[in-house]
């Protein structure tokens, strides 16, 4: 009896097994690539929220600051510059702020001032309010500054409403 000798090597596979691990190994890292890209994208928008809201709280804080200075200066009720030079460290986006005052248009009730705060960095315009400050109790007895009634108060450069 005679023994017939098998061809060495020879299932018929060919390098498929190859082929399948390459093919795997590709599509993995073409998904490992989407999610790194996905993760740049999101830290980008994450930073620039975070920028844009210190922004925000920048100018909100200048606007509420000079507020405050003009609703309790007993010598001018409003004072053309009320507040200069307020910058915040942890915000070098916008620089430093200067927050004006101008009288309202309209005719004020005795007792009360109309009036809009403009803030600005440079030379653009970073916010304004329209307000009301009430100098007097509801008994007509004189206080200044007793209350404030914000009538419009918007972060960036738009014209803000009239008190009514």
């Amino acid at each position: 009896m005679s023994r017939t000798a098998r061809p060495v090597g020879g299932r018929g596979q060919r390098g498929s097994v190859l082929y399948a691990v390459l093919a795997i190994v590709f599509f993995l890292s073409l998904a490992g690539l989407a999610i790194m890209k996905m993760t740049h994208t999101s830290g980008n928008v994450a930073t620039g929220t975070k920028q844009t809201s210190a922004s925000i709280r920048h100018v909100d804080a200048a606007l509420e600051r000079a507020l405050n200075a003009v609703r309790s200066d007993e010598t001018e009720p409003c004072p053309p510059t009320v507040f200069t030079g307020y910058d915040d460290p942890t915000d070098p986006e916008i620089g430093t702020i200067d927050v004006t005052c101008a009288a309202a248009s309209g005719t004020p009730v005795a007792g009360e001032r109309h009036l809009v705060l403009t803030a600005t960095a440079g030379s653009d315009t970073v916010g304004r309010a329209t307000v009301r400050i009430l100098d007097r109790l509801d008994s007509g007895v004189p206080l200044r500054g007793q209350g404030v009634e914000v009538c419009d108060w918007i972060i960036g450069n738009g014209a803000p409403d009239a008190c009514p």
